[in-house]
């Protein structure tokens, strides 16, 4: 009991909140083992029969779930690298969902072509 209200009298006193623990959250474990079963998954946006452009889905929301660990994983120790990481996985998001959009367009013209 005289701990917490120490505690409370030192972080009151200082204007400062108590820190929060340390180490990933829940959600950033959750987040890695989610995009690992789906990289390993066969149901997929694109399927992995189209060697390339199945495997591209598989790669960004891997990355993006690595990028997002890692992040949480520095935030603490290297608040630099932690918001270089969440830029890098931002970037690696929009570039594979654009570049995923512009593949359906094609394979759609293709389609339409060729028929």
């Amino acid at each position: 009991m005289k701990s917490e209200n120490n505690e409370m009298e030192d972080s009151q006193a200082g204007g400062r909140l108590p820190e929060k623990p340390s180490g990933v959250g829940i959600g950033s474990w959750v987040g890695l083992v989610l995009a690992l079963i789906y990289g390993v998954s066969p149901l997929d946006l694109s399927p992995d029969a189209m060697p390339v452009v199945g495997w591209f889905d598989d790669l960004v929301v891997i990355g993006a779930g690595v990028l997002n660990f890692v992040q949480h994983w520095t935030e603490e120790s290297n608040e630099l690298l932690s918001r270089i990481l969440r830029i890098l996985k931002w970037v690696l998001i929009l570039v594979g969902v654009v570049v995923f959009l512009l593949l359906v367009v094609l394979i759609l013209l293709g389609i339409r072509v060729f028929s």
